[in-house]
């Protein structure tokens, strides 16, 4: 019997709210780090749709801080 491959993306460190580190863009007034940060999770999404991705893990810190 062959086992099938399994299919997985992982990530981590996304550190959501050191949009500090950023500059506030002009156009649309939200930090440049913020914009970074949801353009790379529609790369993640569309790269998991594409690879036809069985498992996500999201191995921690999602903030900064332990109190978001």
């Amino acid at each position: 019997m062959m086992s099938q491959p399994i299919r997985v993306l992982h990530f981590a460190d996304v550190h959501i709210g050191m949009e500090n580190y950023g500059k506030t863009d002009a156009e649309t007034g939200v930090s440049s780090r913020a914009l970074d940060f949801l353009a790379r999770m529609d790369d993640m999404i569309e790269y998991a749709r594409a690879g036809d991705v069985d498992l996500v893990i999201f191995a921690g810190d999602a903030f900064r801080s332990r109190s978001p």
